[in-house]
Order: C-alpha cells, then sequence, then structure tokens
C-alpha cells in the first residue's frame, strides 16, 4: 500500500548528459571565435575613422590656398612652404602670407616632413612596435609640440595623439603639385603568435590634370593577425 505513494524519481541518463554537452561544445566552438572576432572588427573601427579623417584633412589641405609661412617657431602654420623672412636683407623679397604657385603644392609635411608614427617618432612606423593581443599603444603627445614640425602637420590633418589607441598611425609624404602623394598606415599586432602584423593602409593621390586629390579605399593585409 505504501508504494502507492512513493514518488518514483528518475534523474539524466549518461547519454543523455553527453548530448548536451556535446550541444554546448559545438555552440562554443561556434560562438566564441565569431564573438572573438566582433571585438576585433570593433578595434579595427577606431582605425577606420582615424585614417578617414587624415586622408580628408591631407585632402582639404591640398584643395585649400596654400600660402608661404614663417617658420614653425615664429608661428609659421605651413613651415613647409619657407617664406621670406621681413628685414631678412634687401635683397629678400617678403613673400610671407602669398599664395604658393601649383607647382609646389604639397601634402601637409611637404618635403621636409621624414613622416610621422603616432608613438611620437619621427618617421616611417615600425610594425614591431605596435600594440599586441588587443592592447593599447601609449602615445606621446609631447613629440607633436605646436611649435614643431610634426605638430604643424597634424594640425593641417586635423588629428591630433593624446589618447591611447588600440592601432599605431603612420604618415609620410613624398612629391609635389601632381606627383604629389600621402600615405596613411595603421598597425596592430591582435595575435602574438607571429610575426605578422594586421596592416591597413590608404593611399591619397592627385590627379595631374584635374589637380583634384584621390583618396584610395583602405589595403588590409595579415587580418587580425
Amino acid at each position: 500500500m505504501l508504494k502507492m505513494f512513493r514518488t518514483k524519481k528518475k534523474g539524466f541518463t549518461l547519454v543523455e548528459l553527453m548530448i548536451v554537452v556535446a550541444i554546448i561544445g559545438i555552440l562554443a566552438a561556434i560562438a566564441i571565435p565569431a564573438f572573438l572576432r566582433y571585438i576585433k572588427s570593433s578595434k579595427v573601427s577606431e582605425a577606420e575613422g582615424m585614417m578617414k579623417k587624415m586622408s580628408e584633412g591631407a585632402k582639404t589641405y591640398f584643395t585649400s590656398e596654400q600660402r608661404y609661412s614663417k617658420p614653425v617657431t615664429s608661428g609659421g602654420d605651413q613651415p613647409w612652404h619657407k617664406g621670406a623672412v621681413p628685414g631678412a636683407g634687401a635683397a629678400a623679397s617678403n613673400n610671407y602670407g602669398m599664395p604658393v604657385p601649383w607647382s609646389a603644392y604639397v601634402f601637409p609635411g611637404g618635403t621636409s616632413l621624414a613622416g610621422l608614427c603616432s608613438t611620437g617618432v619621427t618617421a616611417a612606423c615600425d610594425p614591431t612596435t605596435a600594440p599586441k593581443g588587443g592592447s593599447k599603444a601609449i602615445p606621446n603627445p609631447a613629440a607633436f609640440t605646436a611649435v614643431s614640425l610634426e605638430g604643424a602637420t597634424l594640425k593641417k590633418l586635423k588629428v591630433s595623439f593624446e589618447d591611447p589607441t588600440y592601432f599605431i598611425y603612420g604618415y609620410n609624404q613624398s612629391g609635389v603639385a601632381g606627383a604629389a602623394a600621402a600615405t596613411i598606415s595603421a598597425y596592430a599586432d591582435f595575435s602574438t603568435a607571429d610575426a605578422k602584423t594586421h596592416t591597413i593602409q590608404q593611399y591619397v593621390t592627385v590627379n595631374g590634370a584635374t589637380q583634384e586629390p584621390i583618396i584610395s579605399a583602405g589595403v588590409t593585409s595579415n587580418e587580425f593577425e
């Protein structure tokens, strides 16, 4: 009689538990890589935004009227276009503030700048110094003071490197007029398992016939490496 009131208990079988574990493993194998890729993609959006600002700044400067400038130490905003300093001599013409001829048009930095990197290096960026494993690079704002060639260049590019970034950014320019060109680069080492670096490069060239700067699409290599 007591057996009728006893509740029959039943647990999961080993097969059922194995099926559940297998399903969880499959979902994790799909979801975790997708999530990590999403995180890396969100970090890449930083580079896309920064590079767009730099390329648009370079284009805006090139299409504006460029003028002869005082030295940067005297407040000149375009020190790559060196103008004659007032009182430099009777034979020297004071062309400060006068328009630069098309044949001398350049991208910010002109032929005076050897290139710059957001880490404060006044040359091309070294990809091996890119932040690793999704960390951020610490900038060196002191390298880009207002009274430096690099600072004047960044001002014309309309960017500043004051906050930590997932990428390090490089800027190089060359040539004049129709042969002028600028290269903007971004580097990050998401995977520390090899020596490859996630690299994005964007180019700004000039159509010699129309004198119009052309911004290329970003070219990515070693994606998420």
